[in-house]
């Protein structure tokens, strides 16, 4: 499977499965309770009990040496992977150490002159992100960059340290560049807040089901609608919210990355009328099974990428009692999975997780170290540094 182009939701979706499998729940705790519960996939059928987020439950409680000594110990997994032979740990160490600016600006400028585009993408985001300004004339020489995602990364963040930029290529890549500059461009787009360009987003979209349909994969098709329909949802048009969850329930092998990737976008997006649909992911048996009164024992009917997925997402909107999800496969023998632990736990957010993020920083894979380092950080910091 292809990597998605952004490091964070690399780690995440990269876990996706070539079949859809059914997973046994190992959890002691089933944190929602819903009314009755329809045929999966029919939308409204699910509504947790409460009208709105509940507080996050079991917040962490750590003194300050604590802290402090968790905080160095993920950041030094952060700063080892961002010298790594490996391109793929390198931009995933800016992401995670984007929690703590002043750490990791030494690296966004090693990372805006590395060889791999992938990185030098990362650098460019994160610096737009956390407006580094100072990194300015490093980010410049990328509006020449051989390659159309690292131009993008560029033109956003020189737009966001408040220079004038001239985002036409931006539009032009969304209409006719590579799905992965389409990719990148829609999230820009998003991210600015670019209301002038829900009309051109609009028009993406419906290329995408007339032209593009006879040329692209139509599982790149999904993707991008998606990342598109993301965008939309960040520049107000609601009905791109419910496209996003019209793409929850994968109905075959194929669909299911688009699935995992509907699932984040909600929580990103912090779209609380997506909560119900999102707890049937989590919670929904499979057909011929018994909902036995411990969850343990149940058998559920979604894959487990999906169902971390939705447990994040929940999280996101207030609903951290997805926590169990993340325990029932903390220690999954793919690594990808154990990396997408790793961010519901940095949601859920209880002193309990707080420790197994810690253990996991000595798991024998080195996504999942970063992963878990990146959780920590979040947790550690208490906010989600969107930069806005």
């Amino acid at each position: 499977m292809k990597h998605r182009q952004f490091p964070t939701r690399t780690l995440l979706t990269a876990c996706v499965t070539t079949g859809l499998l059914l997973g046994g729940c190992q959890s002691s705790n089933d944190g929602w309770t819903t009314e009755t519960i329809g045929s999966a996939g029919t939308p409204g059928a699910a509504r947790p009990t409460t009208q709105s987020p509940p507080p996050r439950s079991g917040a962490i409680d750590l003194d300050v040496l604590e802290r402090s000594r968790l905080r160095e110990q993920a950041l030094s997994v952060l700063e080892n992977a961002a010298l790594s032979e490996w391109a793929l740990l390198r931009a995933n160490a800016l992401e995670g150490m984007s929690n703590v600016p002043t750490r990791v600006e030494p690296f966004v400028r090693t990372g805006l002159a590395d060889e791999n585009l992938g990185v030098r993408y990362s650098a460019a985001m994160v610096a737009g992100r956390l407006r580094l300004k100072e990194t300015a004339p490093l980010v410049r020489p990328l509006l020449r960059d051989h390659d159309g995602s690292v131009r993008i990364a560029a033109m956003y963040a020189l737009t966001r340290f408040g220079e004038s930029v001239d985002l036409t290529p931006v539009s032009e890549a969304l209409m006719r560049g590579s799905v992965r500059e389409r990719k990148v461009a829609a999230f820009v787009l998003g991210e600015l807040g670019e209301r002038s360009a829900v009309p051109l987003l609009l028009d993406a979209s419906r290329r995408l089901q007339s032209s593009d349909a006879d040329v692209l994969p139509a599982t790149e098709i999904r993707l991008l609608r998606l990342q598109i329909g993301e965008a939309l949802a960040k520049l107000g048009d609601e009905s791109a919210r419910n496209a996003i969850r019209a793409a929850l329930y994968p109905a075959a092998t194929e669909e299911l990355e688009a699935s995992v990737l509907a699932a984040q976008i909600l929580g990103e997006i912090r779209d609380a009328d997506a909560a119900a649909e999102l707890v049937r992911l989590v919670t929904r048996i499979a057909p011929g099974t018994t909902e036995h009164p411990d969850p343990m024992r149940r058998i559920y009917l979604y894959p487990k990428e999906l169902r971390l997925a939705a447990a994040r997402s929940l999280a996101q909107l207030g609903y951290p009692d997805g926590w169990y999800v993340g325990l029932q496969y903390a220690r999954d023998p793919q690594p990808a999975v154990r990396a997408q632990v790793a961010f519901v736990l940095s949601e859920t957010r209880r002193n309990e997780d707080v420790k197994i993020l810690e253990r996991m920083l000595g798991d024998e894979d080195e996504i999942v170290r970063v992963s878990a380092a990146a959780g920590l950080l979040k947790v550690l910091e208490g906010s989600d540094r969107r930069g806005r």
